[in-house]
């Protein structure tokens, strides 16, 4: 499944016709329709309810959905969860708020001194007292790369803002979208314990601060 450039729901699944061979990308919520081949990115060149094939082309009803490989369904969850451990306890995969940041530094690869890690990357730590006092992640557009022998993070380019927002109010706190530009979201959150931004540029998360709620 896809997230539906239409509606923004995860609902968008490519269904062929073994007929003719063609493809469709069909939103299950909203209806929006792209042909295989077309930018899933743009609007939609059709809807269910007004669908019309080319000449010899398969009517919708011939259309059967193609099932999705287990890798192609776990990004959302996985993403769903770093944002709700990220907003309820400042964790992101091995960082958290308070540890040593001499343990940072071994995550990251260089040293985390009192202020930022002197290199721009997905993940960065500011220590303040020989502890992980802030944490900032950009995501590169897929799972975080991290070093050493560490598993990729949590994938966190595709969490749209609804889910954003009810991530924090299951962690007991609350939220408010503090500004929009040329579809540039960002939304400020406080939980009992952290505090933060979260920015997103329509339903891409390009970059998540947090810091203890104090």
């Amino acid at each position: 499944m896809q997230r539906c450039n239409e509606c923004g729901s995860i609902d968008l699944g490519k269904e062929c016709a073994e007929r003719t061979g063609e493809c469709l990308w069909v939103c299950g919520e909203c209806g929006s329709i792209w042909r295989d081949g077309e930018d899933l990115a743009g609007s939609a060149s059709a809807e269910t309810n007004s669908y019309a094939p080319p000449p010899g082309g398969a009517g919708l009803a011939e259309f059967t959905p193609v099932p999705v490989p287990p890798h192609g369904r776990s990004a959302y969850p996985k993403a769903v969860r770093a944002i709700a451990e990220l907003v309820s306890t400042g964790f992101y995969d091995p960082f958290m708020l308070g540890m040593p940041a001499a343990e940072a530094a071994a995550l990251t690869g260089h040293e985390a001194e009192e202020g930022w890690t002197s290199e721009e990357g997905p993940v960065r730590v500011r220590a303040a007292a020989g502890q992980v006092a802030e944490i900032a992640i950009e995501p590169p557009g897929g799972p975080v790369p991290m070093p050493g022998d560490l598993p990729p993070g949590a994938d966190l380019s595709l969490v749209n803002v609804p889910l954003a927002e009810e991530a924090v109010g299951k962690a007991g706190g609350s939220c408010e979208k503090t500004g929009e530009f040329m579809g540039k979201v960002r939304l400020d959150f406080r939980t009992p314990d952290t505090a933060g931004e979260l920015h997103f540029v329509r339903y891409r998360l390009i970059r998540a601060h947090v810091r203890p709620a104090g």
